[in-house]
């Protein structure tokens, strides 16, 4: 929930910045060069803080056409499946996401052609924090899931 708050503060922020960067490109000529590339970092956060929250709450688009059609509990042995595949895909990605994150941080690098100069490492590190809280998200998911299972073959 704190990341959606997040994610909804952010979304704000952009909107605000982009409206006042069109008042003042239009009526004060005076364009604020700095909204653009804010706003693609915005972007990025309101698309990873919102992931999480998303996912708990199962409001991911689905593909359920076939899945719609099995038992119940076939369903939930393919969701506990999905879910350990993504816990495991969403796992891979922070290990590669750190490492990205830690090589941008040792080299100092910076976006090139950019208005403001902010370290790529302090844009990038929302990557491997956002994707391992995926990975123990989806993990959760399946094992509620398994218990649900096991208990009712008990």
């Amino acid at each position: 929930n704190i990341l959606a708050f997040f994610a909804a503060l952010v979304l704000v922020f952009l909107m605000l910045s982009v409206a006042l960067g069109v008042v003042m490109r239009y009526f004060l000529e005076q364009p604020l060069l700095w909204v653009i590339q804010i706003g693609e970092y915005c972007l990025l956060y309101i698309t990873l803080l919102s992931a999480v929250w998303l996912l708990k709450r199962e409001g991911h688009v689905t593909m359920d056409l076939v899945v719609e059609r099995l038992t119940p509990g076939l369903q939930k042995g393919i969701k506990i499946l999905t879910s350990t595949l993504g816990s495991m895909l969403c796992f891979g990605l922070f290990m590669y996401g750190v490492g990205v994150t830690w090589d941008a941080y040792q080299r100092g690098r910076y976006p090139s052609q950019a208005v403001l100069e902010i370290p790529d490492a302090y844009i990038l590190v929302v990557i491997p924090v956002i994707f391992f809280m995926l990975s123990v998200q989806f993990m959760r998911t399946a094992y509620g899931l398994w218990r649900e299972r096991k208990e009712e073959h008990i």
